[in-house]
């Protein structure tokens, strides 16, 4: 980690997230804790983590008769900055994989999907004007988010920025919260 040996091993040991079995125990463990929702990062079509793993992971679901769902934490925006074109592309890409599967969660009848977001405002207005209301978008929480003009759906943070940027009766929520929290409905 960071160029330094990691003295710790996984207590499955070393293994590959496309095993059929690793898939099946990780859902079993995420059953047993009562997990709602899975947040997959995505780093784009031409990432490692695209079709086959994530759609691996979303039959795999179905076919345990899990209730949890998937969403797509979209990374690109940690380092790209994608225009709104761009990213209307990839929401579009994202749609005709993975967003019509059962497994994927959905909120107001609308695809999740979160959003890295370091502190600008700019990326909840790219986000929604590429989103065109046809995804529920999250962006995570930056401090300054409440001057933004244009507001994603929500916004979604780590417990430490909550702390560090809300206040009890903000509008926040954070990722553990996510189910609990969103106005009082589920992730279909």
């Amino acid at each position: 980690m960071n160029g330094t040996i990691v003295r710790f091993v996984p207590d499955l040991g070393l293994y590959s997230s496309s095993d059929p079995a690793v898939i099946a125990f990780h859902i079993d463990a995420l059953e047993y804790a009562r997990t709602d929702l899975i947040i997959c990062s995505w780093f784009g079509p031409d990432s490692n983590l695209d079709r086959g793993r994530i759609t691996m992971l979303m039959d795999a679901m179905i076919a345990s008769g899990s209730k949890m769902r998937l969403a797509i934490y979209y990374e690109r925006e940690r380092d790209q900055r994608p225009s709104s074109t761009s990213i209307k592309k990839d929401l579009d890409y994202l749609k005709a994989w993975f967003a019509w599967h059962p497994a994927f969660a959905h909120m107001n009848n609308r695809p999740v999907i979160f959003v890295y977001n370091r502190d600008d405002c700019n990326v909840a207005k790219r986000w929604m004007e590429a989103s065109n209301k046809e995804w529920y978008v999250v962006p995570k929480l930056f401090p300054g988010y409440r001057n933004c003009t244009v507001q994603p759906d929500h916004w979604v943070s780590t417990t430490r920025d909550l702390r560090q940027h809300c206040s009890f009766h903000d509008a926040t929520i954070s990722f553990s919260h996510f189910l609990l929290t969103v106005m009082g409905q589920n992730i279909r």
